[in-house]
């Protein structure tokens, strides 16, 4: 089994993605959104790093990670498009046209 402070650090961040999505959608100010969008992504890249040192470890088999560090890898690059569309906007945050 790949080293539980791994799989802790891991769990950590992966949960803070979610959180801290959640807390932009709520956002005072398009600048608060894109902070907290901006840490999301930053805790997403410490996810996709955990996910690729258990995944090079060998404790678990590459089969068993690779959709999940996929899906890291992915998350990261939805999140850098929503920042950088944030920043570009004209001052409505994203989720006031879905409202």
């Amino acid at each position: 089994m790949a080293s539980s402070n791994r799989i802790n650090q891991l769990e950590r961040a992966a949960d803070a993605v979610g959180a801290l999505v959640e807390e932009a959608q709520g956002a005072e100010s398009k600048k608060d959104f894109v902070h907290k969008i901006s840490v999301a992504h930053k805790e997403a890249r410490e996810s996709h790093h955990w996910l690729r040192k258990i995944m090079r470890s060998g404790a678990i088999a590459p089969k068993r990670i690779e959709a999940l560090t996929d899906e890291a890898r992915q998350l990261k690059l939805i999140l850098a498009a929503i920042i950088n569309s944030a920043r570009q906007n004209d001052g409505k945050r994203p989720s006031d046209e879905e409202e």
